[in-house]
């Protein structure tokens, strides 16, 4: 038995294929029995892939096997205030745990993402109501999908929730890739407007990689801009992207936007960094993403 559905192969050899080595193995075990077929670890195509991620996120979103985790962003110029970045991570029913980076990308090609951001906001909208009530008033920096940023009704549906639970705005800090912002740049200019109409930040990530970076923030005002993974690659070592992220940050306090550098894995990368003039900085190093919020900001 071979089971089709619309993440199965195109080729119908294949699906043919497919039977025929089913059959072969059981004739090989003997046969008289039935068997169905299960691809192995490099026989399973992209699209099938795709879907058993987006089934596992539509399981975790229904049956609330979804967290939300929190890693600080950390000021090295006395800035005040708390900040967090959010990322995901879904369990399956059988108990594997599963991180972003693992089902993004999927999540992206299948059309979830977008489910997954709208989850992440509500989630973020309601630890801002409830740390607010400790007297905390933290910055949630929210990562939003390509299908997010061409949602014409997103930021509608922000403001409701937004004056739903009473919240400031300022405190959601929304966050498209650069490159999906120079792709998209009509829809991202329409939903960076839209956002900050409504108080909230925000902010352009992986940044910095272009011919000229900053006229992108001349048609999408951005509060804080995320630089690229790529300039932190054996940043201790490496000249050319010292060099890069001090030029980046030097251009960026001129036109009033933060700089996060992200990446921080060690106390050579932190020292290397408060030489540059950043505004903030993000790794494993300070403090690995976590349910809890309880980075000490003070520490730095």
């Amino acid at each position: 038995m071979v089971f089709i559905d619309e993440n199965s192969p195109d080729s119908a050899n294949e699906i043919i294929s497919r039977a025929e080595k089913t059959c072969d193995e059981v004739q090989s075990a003997g046969g008289n029995e039935a068997r169905t077929y299960v691809p192995k670890a490099g026989e399973i195509t992209q699209d099938e892939e795709d879907g058993i991620a987006a089934d596992l996120i539509k399981d975790a979103l229904n049956h609330n096997r979804i967290r939300g985790l929190y890693q600080p962003i950390v000021g090295v110029k006395a800035q005040g205030g708390e900040r967090y970045i959010s990322s995901l991570e879904i369990t399956s029913d059988a108990g594997h745990v599963m991180r972003e980076q693992d089902f993004r990308a999927a999540a992206e090609r299948t059309g979830t993402a977008k489910m997954l951001d709208r989850w992440r906001i509500l989630h973020a909208i309601k630890k801002v109501k409830d740390t607010s009530r400790s007297g905390r008033t933290i910055e949630f920096f929210l990562p939003l999908s390509a299908d997010s940023i061409k949602d014409p009704a997103l930021a509608v549906w922000v403001s409701e929730n937004i004056a739903k639970e009473k919240i400031n705005g300022k405190q959601l800090v929304f966050m498209i890739d650069e490159t999906q912002a120079v792709n998209q740049l009509k829809a991202a200019k329409a939903l960076a407007g839209g956002l900050q109409q409504i108080h909230c930040q925000f902010a352009i990530d992986e940044f910095g990689t272009g011919i000229n970076p900053f006229q992108l923030v001349k048609h999408i005002d951005a509060d804080y801009v995320r630089i690229n993974h790529v300039y932190m690659e054996n940043l201790a070592q490496n000249k050319e992207n010292q060099d890069s992220i001090r030029e980046l940050a030097y251009q960026a306090v001129d036109m009033e936007i933060n700089t996060i550098t992200p990446g921080v894995t060690d106390a050579a990368v932190l020292s290397v960094l408060w030489t540059l003039n950043v505004d903030f900085v993000q790794g494993d190093f300070l403090q690995p993403a976590q349910k809890e919020l309880n980075y000490d900001f003070s520490s730095m």
